[in-house]
């Protein structure tokens, strides 16, 4: 199971979660299987809402389930066109509080209408 998380700052298990998906700086793709850990630059940051591109990458990277804090209608229904599988992480500063509670089942999945219509829906 390859799981990735939208990311503010790269610090291994203790970077903190960025609170919206498609703004993210970066973006931690974690196996749960073997625990290998790698941190990627998003290159599509800033851009107007619902134009956000992360997904082609984690298609690449074989992403299971995104783990994130809030992400916006488009990206979640491309998403879910590819079967990623989308968590909500709120409550959760850091990765590793996000990956431990993912391990355990206690996140529940993202629905359409908990999708934010706004970059600024937090």
């Amino acid at each position: 199971m390859i799981v990735a998380v939208p990311l503010e700052t790269s610090k291994g298990l203790d970077s903190q979660i960025c609170e919206h998906f498609g703004s993210a700086p970066l973006y931690a793709v974690c196996n749960m299987d073997s625990g290998r850990l790698r941190i990627m630059e998003n290159s599509n940051s800033t851009h107007e809402h619902g134009q956000c591109n992360p997904v082609d990458v984690f298609a690449q990277n074989s992403v299971d389930a995104v783990l994130c804090k809030g992400i916006g209608g488009r990206a979640l229904i491309k998403l879910k066109m590819l079967d990623i599988e989308v968590f909500v992480a709120g409550g959760l500063s850091t990765l590793s509080e996000a990956l431990d509670s993912y391990k355990k089942g206690l996140m529940r999945r993202v629905e359409s209408e908990d999708a934010c219509q706004a970059h600024d829906c937090h």
